[in-house]
């Protein structure tokens, strides 16, 4: 959909795949959305975008139900409609009737240059439409999935603890929605509704996609932990967003180390990773026999 009432689709081939001629695919198409939304239906087909674009508009009443433009007459269609079904500012619509041009045949007799030259950019795009030049796809729209919940806390709580068990039932509850089921996450954005009517909020973008709760607890673990709440909190809500592809990983054959340890070390990448620089350290002994306690030890960046 480009504007409220009015979109833009690919049909090229369905017609073939139906078995019928076009013409009978585009009557057959005009029933079907005029069924299903009962509303006045213009639908215009043609080989460039902006032609058909320009069709539909230029359909002024419910006699016309369906109209295809064929490649060969598209000039001859356009040319007597109206400058303003050119997808350009309404201050060029205006300035083009200021010149004597109100219909795109008039546009297209111009020369490019003189039409380059006055609207620049604008002009010489709808010196090419007018012309019915338009190398323009369809793109469909990317509508981002975002699934989101929210719990009430039995009573008002500044401890940790039940925050954690929130969070968890409410990912547990998210993660099994159909939207997701089978897909990966990259972002969780968390927040926290205190007593006092403030909110808390804090976004946590995954190193790599999961859709394992319990790695996405591990990581929001840590920092509801460390929250100083101003009052005690009263509801807890999870997004979950960034929605692609299921992200796999390949086990070892014998497990190396307990699991544990490759949860604390993936946490301390990510941290790395979102600080840009070691955030944890180890200690090393460097001059154990000098006597200046800060040369007997020094610490190093953990590298897991």
């Amino acid at each position: 959909a480009i504007a409220p009432g009015h979109a833009h689709v690919d049909i090229r081939g369905l017609e073939r795949l139906a078995g019928v001629t076009a013409e009978a695919y585009l009557r057959d198409l005009y029933e079907a959305v005029r069924l299903t939304c009962r509303l006045p239906v213009h639908l215009a087909a043609a080989d460039s975008v902006f032609t058909a674009h320009a069709g539909a508009i230029a359909i002024a009443g419910p006699a016309i139900g369906a109209l295809l433009v064929s490649g060969e007459s598209a000039g001859a269609f356009l040319a007597p409609l109206p400058v303003e079904v050119l997808p350009v500012p309404a201050a060029m619509h205006q300035r083009l009737r200021l010149l004597g041009l109100e219909r795109l045949g008039q546009v297209a007799e111009l020369p490019f240059s003189a039409m380059q030259a006055q609207f620049g950019r604008d002009g010489a795009r709808a010196w090419e439409l007018a012309r019915g030049r338009d190398d323009s796809v369809v793109v469909p729209q990317a509508l981002e999935v975002r699934v989101t919940g929210e719990v009430e806390l039995p009573a008002p709580s500044a401890l940790s603890e039940p925050l954690v068990v929130a969070t968890r039932a409410l990912l547990l509850r998210a993660l099994e929605r159909p939207e997701v089921r089978g897909h990966s996450l990259r972002r969780l954005d968390w927040r926290l509704g205190l007593e006092n009517g403030e909110t808390v909020a804090r976004r946590f973008v995954f190193r790599e996609p999961t859709a394992d709760a319990a790695r996405m607890l591990f990581v929001v673990k840590g920092k509801i932990e460390r929250l100083q709440l101003a009052a005690a909190a009263v509801s807890v809500g999870v997004t979950l967003s960034g929605l692609c592809s299921e992200y796999g990983h390949q086990a070892n054959l014998w497990p190396i180390g307990p699991r544990r340890q490759k949860e604390l070390a993936e946490a301390i990448e990510q941290l790395n990773a979102r600080a840009g620089e070691p955030q944890v350290y180890r200690i090393v002994e460097v001059q154990p026999w000098s006597r200046i306690p800060e040369r007997q030890q020094a610490l190093v960046a953990y590298r897991p």
